[in-house]
């Protein structure tokens, strides 16, 4: 995964249909564009993280290696303190195969005793919120999860227009938030 110095090189497992890549010894964990994965792949869980101070704006991890999948039918992404770039999650749609997509993302610390601590990440903006939730609508969307300091407004009402999700979580400390957005308000924003 990128930050090594080897490369995933798996083109030649062509028997393996399902895949799960986790790194929990590197703090950066993201697939490089050059790396290749079995080529027969029908299910694939991906584990993206940045660092907890907030270093990945997702610059430096790439999802093409999926766009060759030709038969991958179920993706989950488990994205920690950082997101692959909208554009190439939105890319992920050419692949005519993918029928169930699973997001998860994860704006904390897993490793802190309070999870959801604001200082823990980088501070998630407005603005950042929409562009990771922009390719949404483009994708088979079956579970969200979002688990944050704060709840965006974007992420709320991009979540209440996903009309084949099955499972949604939206995890947030409505009390301490400084977005001001309470369970009343949230339920009110998915049904718009």
């Amino acid at each position: 995964m990128a930050g090594r110095a080897d490369q995933l090189q798996l083109a030649h497992l062509t028997a393996l249909t399902q895949l799960l890549l986790q790194d929990y010894g590197h703090p950066r964990c993201m697939l490089a564009p050059a790396e290749q994965l079995p080529p027969n792949l029908q299910t694939l869980h991906l584990y993206h993280g940045g660092d907890s101070a907030g270093h990945n704006d997702g610059s430096d991890g790439s999802l093409q290696p999926l766009l060759a999948l030709s038969q991958l039918q179920s993706f989950e992404l488990r994205m920690h303190c950082g997101a692959p770039p909208a554009s190439e999650l939105a890319a992920l749609s050419s692949i005519s195969s993918l029928a169930e997509v699973k997001l998860v993302y994860l704006w904390h610390d897993l490793n802190a005793g309070h999870m959801m601590a604001p200082h823990l990440c980088a501070p998630l903006t407005e603005a950042a919120a929409d562009v990771a939730a922009s390719a949404w609508l483009t994708l088979p969307m079956k579970s969200l999860h979002w688990i944050s300091y704060s709840m965006p407004a974007a992420v709320v009402q991009l979540a209440g227009a996903l009309q084949g999700l099955t499972s949604l979580q939206l995890s947030t400390n409505c009390e301490d938030a400084d977005d001001g957005l309470v369970p009343a308000q949230l339920a009110a924003m998915l049904q718009r």
